[in-house]
């Protein structure tokens, strides 16, 4: 099933639209080049493994990024006891789209093991 872009990309899909509200995560970081005195804001509040989508705001202008990158390096720089560095990091992510994977497939599962098991029935 992992070999279905479609089913992967529907996958991703639940997972990043997916939503509870077990905590309230809030990642800030204020980046200052000093040389040049540029500032570069980077926050996110996203539940979701790698906090996508990070806010990216320069010189007053924002956009949004979808770059799992931008987790990965702050996971790089921050301490190991660091509250959100799981999510950050996103190292459970693979368990999390199998998750939301086995979500949209489970029924057909149920169908195909008592196809093959009719004593199941």
């Amino acid at each position: 099933r992992f070999r279905s872009s479609s089913a992967v990309g529907k996958a991703v899909d639940a997972y990043f639209n997916s939503y509870w509200t077990d905590d309230w995560p809030n990642a800030h970081v204020e980046i200052h080049e000093r040389n040049s005195g540029r500032a570069i804001v980077v926050e996110s509040s996203d539940l979701h493994d790698y906090m996508i989508p990070w806010w990216i705001t320069e010189k007053g202008v924002s956009r949004r990024s979808f770059n799992a990158n931008m987790g990965r390096t702050l996971d790089a720089l921050l301490p190991d006891d660091a509250q959100l560095k799981t999510r950050i990091s996103g190292i459970d992510f693979r368990r999390h789209l199998s998750h939301s994977l086995y979500g949209q497939m489970w029924q057909e599962w149920e169908k195909l093991k008592k196809n093959r098991n009719p004593s199941s029935r």
